[in-house]
């Protein structure tokens, strides 16, 4: 399945690559080294951030003493990243946790820090202008239908106002396994948050895996989500939603 991924985002042609974490099952060694000669197939940049699953399950030493050494040996240097595209300016932020209070450490969260560090490489001058901005993290910022879909962020309102009130225009999660779009009303302006599915994992939520194509045209202000969803036989199936910014303010577009 990551394979026909992959010629599918070779046949779009895309110019940047996202992937909102859990790159690996279990955080091993040969997950990682594996991933990382993936990502480097990509003819376009990639913006990868850990996931829960990125954290080591079978070596306790490393989960609490470098929980994110061999993300940062085998995918980037840093999990929490910037990356400018032709004029789009993609950050992303490591949500995961390698512990916390609790039975569930996969649940996720932001902090001061990183919402700082979002905010302020959103107001950044970048060049050229950046006419699109994006926020990237794994974890759910609203609830979603699933198992899943309740292990949004502590404090998601603070941290979903300080990022339209930067300038965010998306913002990308993962986690839940089922892949969708909506408009998010916050204090400082409308954000759109855009959902993964899993693309290859065998954890489905009722859908098959799929990735999304985004497409931006800055000469409109439109913004078009494609969904393709892999299904078995060979078949990809698509949803499209499409949203149009004017004076600054998000919309989705209806038929």
């Amino acid at each position: 399945m990551a394979e026909r991924v992959k010629d599918c985002i070779a046949a779009a042609a895309v110019d940047a690559v996202v992937v909102s974490g859990d790159l690996t099952q279990a955080g091993r060694q040969r997950e990682f080294a594996a991933v990382g000669d993936y990502l480097k197939g990509f003819d376009a940049p990639a913006l990868a951030i850990p996931g829960n699953h990125d954290v080591p399950v079978y070596s306790l030493l490393t989960r609490f003493l470098a929980p994110w050494a061999r993300f940062r040996e085998h995918v980037a240097p840093q999990t929490d990243a910037i990356l400018d595209v032709d004029g789009v300016r993609m950050i992303g932020l490591n949500s995961a946790r390698p512990a916390r209070f609790g039975l569930d450490w996969s649940l996720g969260r932001l902090s001061d820090r990183q919402i700082r560090f979002a905010a302020e490489g959103l107001k950044a001058k970048t060049s050229p202008a950046a006419g699109l901005k994006v926020v990237a993290l794994h974890h759910p910022v609203v609830p979603t239908p699933g198992p899943a879909g309740g292990a949004v962020i502590p404090h998601r309102e603070r941290a979903l106002q300080r990022f339209a009130a930067a300038g965010a225009d998306l913002v990308l999660t993962g986690h839940v396994h089922i892949a969708g779009a909506r408009l998010i009303e916050t204090a400082s302006g409308a954000v759109i948050n855009i959902a993964a599915g899993t693309a290859a994992s065998t954890r489905q939520r009722g859908e098959p895996p799929s990735c999304n194509f985004i497409n931006w045209d800055p000469d409109n202000e439109r913004l078009d989500l494609r969904v393709a969803l892999f299904e078995e036989a060979g078949a990809i199936s698509h949803r499209q939603r499409s949203f149009s910014r004017r004076r600054g303010a998000w919309r989705e577009k209806t038929a």
